[in-house]
C-alpha cells in the first residue's frame, strides 16, 4: 500500500497544450494579414521569450513563404504564448497547425505537442492570377494592348438601363475578381458578389480586336469611388426592384428574374446567389460603386483604385497575359418578365 501511495507522488502530472481557434488565411503570391496563434500550456511554464523571436520551428506544417515570431514578450513562468504568423505564402495550405513546443522553451525541458484544434487551421489557396506576368505591362501606356475581344462588348445609353449587357457582366465580375484577388490587404476579401447600375457603365463599350489599356479604362465602366459593404437578402431585392428603370447588373454569381408590369408594381420572382435562394434575413458581402440603403460594415477603397481602373487588370488575367481571346459571358443572368 505504502509502495502505491510512492509512486502516485513519484509520477508527474501530464503535461498538455492547447491552441485557440484561428483562421490563417491568404491567396499564394500575395502577403495575408498577420493571424495571431495563441497557445496555453497546462502543468509547465514558458521560459522567457523575446517579442519578434523567431518561433518558426514551432508549427512544423508552415507554409513556404509565411514566419512565425512571438507577437509579444513572454515572461518566464507563463503559461500563455502568442504567435504571430505572417509573409506571402508560396504554396496551398489546409487542414490544423502542428505545433510541437521545444524543450528549450519550457521551464521543464520536455517538449509539448500541443493538442490539435481543427478550427485552428491554415486556409490558403492558389491564387487565380498566377498566369499573367503583369510586369510586362506598362500600365499607365494606355496604348497597350492587354488582350483581344473575339465579339463586341457593347453598351448603349438606353439598352444598358433595360437589359443585361455584356459589359456589365464584365464590369461585375472583373470587381469580385479584383477585390478577392489583386487588390492589397486590409482591403482584399471574399465578397459574396458585385453589381453596379446600368447608368454606371459607358455607353461605347468594347470592340471586336484588340484591347489596350485605354479602351478597358474609359469604355466599360465610370470611374465610380469602390465600396464594400454588408446587405441582406430583403436589401437586395429592394435594391433590384428601385433600380428597374436602371437595370441592375451582376456578377455571375446572381441570377435573377424581375417582373415588370405594363402597370403595378415591379417584382423579384426569384434570385440566387451561387445557386442558392436568396433569403432575406441572409447577409451576404458586396462590392459596387455605390453603397444601398442600409447597408452595413461599409468600406471605401482608397481613390487610388476606381472602379474603371479595375477592368484592364481583370482583362489581362482573363486572357491569361494576352494569349486568350475574350469573348462575352452568356447573358443569363437576369431574366424580364412582365405580367
Amino acid at each position: 500500500m505504502l509502495g502505491a501511495i510512492r509512486q502516485q507522488i513519484l509520477i508527474p502530472p501530464p503535461l498538455a497544450a492547447t491552441v485557440r481557434d484561428v483562421t490563417i488565411s491568404g491567396i499564394t503570391g500575395s502577403p495575408i494579414t498577420t493571424g495571431e496563434v495563441v497557445i496555453t500550456i497546462v502543468n509547465d511554464t514558458f521560459g522567457t521569450i523575446t517579442g519578434n523571436a523567431d518561433l518558426k520551428a514551432w508549427i512544423t506544417n508552415l507554409p513556404t513563404g509565411l514566419t512565425a515570431t512571438a507577437k509579444t514578450a513572454v515572461e518566464a513562468g507563463s503559461t500563455i504564448a502568442s504567435i504571430g504568423v505572417s509573409g506571402t505564402p508560396t504554396a496551398v495550405s489546409s487542414g490544423a497547425l502542428a505545433i510541437t513546443i521545444p524543450a528549450t522553451a519550457l521551464t521543464g525541458g520536455e517538449a509539448i505537442t500541443v493538442t490539435a484544434n481543427p478550427n485552428a487551421k491554415f486556409a490558403i489557396t492558389a491564387s487565380s492570377q498566377s498566369g499573367p506576368n503583369w510586369d510586362a505591362i506598362n500600365w499607365s501606356d494606355t496604348n497597350a494592348v492587354i488582350g483581344t475581344a473575339a465579339a463586341g462588348l457593347t453598351s448603349s445609353s438606353t439598352d444598358k438601363r433595360a437589359k443585361e449587357m455584356a459589359t456589365g457582366d464584365l464590369a461585375t465580375d472583373a470587381l469580385v475578381w479584383y477585390i478577392e484577388n489583386k487588390i492589397e490587404t486590409p482591403y482584399k476579401q471574399d465578397i459574396d458578389f458585385a453589381y453596379t447600375n446600368g447608368g454606371g457603365l459607358q455607353n461605347n463599350g468594347l470592340a471586336a480586336g484588340p484591347i489596350t489599356v485605354g479602351n478597358a479604362t474609359s469604355d466599360v465602366v465610370k470611374s465610380d469611388t469602390l465600396k464594400v459593404f454588408s446587405v441582406t437578402g430583403a436589401q437586395i431585392k429592394a435594391l433590384l426592384i428601385a433600380n428597374s428603370t436602371d437595370m441592375t447588373q451582376v456578377s455571375k454569381e446572381v441570377k435573377y428574374t424581375i417582373n415588370i408590369p405594363a402597370s403595378g408594381d415591379v417584382t423579384i420572382t426569384a434570385l440566387t446567389i451561387n445557386g442558392t435562394p436568396v433569403e432575406d434575413g441572409t447577409v451576404y458581402r458586396a462590392s459596387s460603386g455605390s453603397t444601398p440603403t442600409g447597408a452595413t460594415d461599409v468600406v471605401t477603397i482608397p481613390d487610388t483604385t476606381k472602379f474603371n481602373t479595375v477592368i484592364p487588370y481583370y482583362i489581362y488575367h482573363k486572357t491569361g497575359g494576352g494569349t486568350v481571346t475574350l469573348s462575352p459571358e452568356p447573358l443569363d443572368r437576369i431574366t424580364i418578365t412582365s405580367q
